[in-house]
């Protein structure tokens, strides 16, 4: 096949024919990352490989070192984040730990303090029962002396009505 720029030379499509492996164009892209590209897109008038060696010389200009560098600016912001949220979540596990050791020790001061509490609430319950009994003992003596006292009285009335029939 002839050129029909060039008249003698090969045209690049023929070129790319014995270069691209099965429909494929392989882009070095040397300070960039190399690229496959589907063989319609070679010679098409569009630089699709960074290097430009997908369309004919002279042509495309090569920016994969400007893309390279874009690339790893990139990079480096992203690490520089990654390096912050790590940052932070390293304040706040800290943040989190102290939080907890807080928590820990309000907590044992509360089993302490309920501990203490429920020990009270035995010793009233205890007092409150012992005096219940006490008043229980009053009440029954009580109720004894007035009955006794209530015998004493029906005796009394007895032998003076025993007397006065007599």
């Amino acid at each position: 096949m002839k050129s029909s720029l060039s008249g003698s030379f090969p045209s690049r499509m023929f070129y790319c024919t014995a270069a691209c492996y099965h429909g494929s164009f392989y882009c070095a892209n040397r300070g960039y990352e190399p690229q496959q590209l589907s063989a319609s897109f070679v010679d098409d008038g569009v630089c699709d490989c960074c290097d430009g060696s997908d369309e004919a010389r002279g042509r495309c200009k090569n920016t994969c070192l400007d893309k390279s560098s874009s690339q790893k600016q990139a990079i480096k912001d992203r690490v520089a984040q990654i390096s912050q949220s790590l940052d932070r979540k390293t304040d706040l596990m800290a943040q989190a730990i102290q939080l907890k050791a807080n928590w820990a020790g309000k907590a044992h001061s509360i089993r302490s303090e309920l501990e203490a509490q429920e020990a009270e609430v035995q010793r009233l319950q205890a007092a409150k029962e012992s005096a219940d009994a006490a008043a229980a003992d009053e009440r029954a003596q009580m109720a004894a002396q007035e009955l006794a006292r209530q015998a004493e009285a029906d005796e009394a009335a007895r032998a003076a009505a025993a007397a006065g029939q007599a």
